[in-house]
């Protein structure tokens, strides 16, 4: 199974002067957590991590401190979400036929969720992980 992990954006959204999976969040960087959960996975046997330019040395950096023991390429980012995962796509391997797309800032995802999707992808189906909202969520008008 392959893994796109889309981690081409800016932090703009959130106010952050720098990309958010640069971020750090219990003393590493967030796309630390998505990478080692991604590199434990059982499934995955390739990785590409599409981002922007401006992001890449301190990304490769963190793929480097991580001592990965499978492939792990760098993909240049589109303009948008959807750019960035066609440009993943096409920066799959030759004979690559499942991926999963994961989204970088997502960094409690665990390598047995990312392995029961990659079941669930092989065995034909199309998966989007999710959990359920168990906390109350309230529409307030703020003047």
């Amino acid at each position: 199974m392959h893994l796109l992990i889309a981690c081409a954006g800016s932090g703009r959204r959130m106010g952050a002067e720098r990309n958010k999976l640069l971020l750090e969040v219990a003393g590493r960087p967030v796309l630390a957590w998505t990478l080692d959960a991604a590199l434990a996975s059982a499934s995955i046997r390739w990785i590409g991590i599409v981002g922007q330019p401006v992001d890449q040395a301190d990304i490769l950096a963190l793929v480097e401190a991580s001592q990965p023991h499978k492939p792990v390429e760098w993909i240049q980012g589109g303009d948008t979400r959807q750019d960035s995962v066609c440009n993943g796509l096409a920066s799959l391997p030759a004979g690559a036929s499942s991926v999963l797309i994961h989204d970088g800032a997502r960094c409690l995802v665990e390598p047995g969720l990312i392995d029961r999707c990659a079941a669930a992808v092989e065995a034909g189906a199309a998966v989007i992980a999710a959990a359920p909202v168990t906390d109350t969520i309230k529409r307030v008008d703020v003047p």
